[in-house]
């Protein structure tokens, strides 16, 4: 529902423009390295006592995110997660999976090759 609000609040034209809006107003950082969503200074579950991963609002973000944004993804896991590991405010880290990834890579070795 955050995301949403913000896209539709903001009227970002890229995602890039929006993670820097919600990156001036929450004090985190978010950045994307290959097929690794990373979220520095997680608040969503800063000092909740669990065990397990809860990282559900970033993963809906992210989905969100990239369904606005009509790019193709399979799926969405927590790789990492602070509450998890005992981390109070800490780094939380959500996988994607699908073609994306794949062809991301490809253009990225492309554009390295005439670089």
């Amino acid at each position: 529902m955050y995301a949403r609000a913000f896209i539709n609040a903001l009227d970002p034209e890229d995602p890039d423009e929006l993670i820097g809006y919600v990156e001036g107003i929450s004090g985190s950082s978010y950045s994307l390295e290959g097929d690794r969503f990373i979220v520095e200074k997680c608040l969503e579950c800063a000092g909740m006592p669990f065990k397990e991963p809860i990282c559900h609002a970033v993963r809906g973000a992210l989905a969100e995110i990239l369904e606005h944004w009509e790019v193709p993804f399979k799926g969405l896991v927590e790789a990492r997660c602070a509450a998890e590991e005992g981390e109070v405010v800490g780094t939380c880290v959500v996988k994607a999976r699908g073609a994306i990834w794949k062809a991301k890579r490809v253009v990225d070795a492309v554009k390295r090759a005439f670089h």
